[in-house]
């Protein structure tokens, strides 16, 4: 949860595209240590690009 954190708020950052930002976060999950984390890092970062915005939507919205 803290890897989807962190990649949201550092997307928002940067202002990046969809496709350069997905790269980047790719590259960020694969620095984690924990495997399982490592995984569910993985996984949201290949997410489509609807679903990423509409997480992104939901977690703006819980602040």
């Amino acid at each position: 949860m803290r890897a989807v954190a962190l990649l949201i708020m550092t997307i928002t950052a940067f202002g990046c595209s969809y496709q350069g930002s997905q790269l980047f976060r790719r590259s960020t999950c694969n620095s984690v240590v924990d495997a399982i984390e490592r995984a569910r890092c993985l996984e949201q970062a290949n997410q489509s690009e609807n679903a990423y915005k509409q997480d992104v939507e939901r977690a703006t919205k819980k602040q």
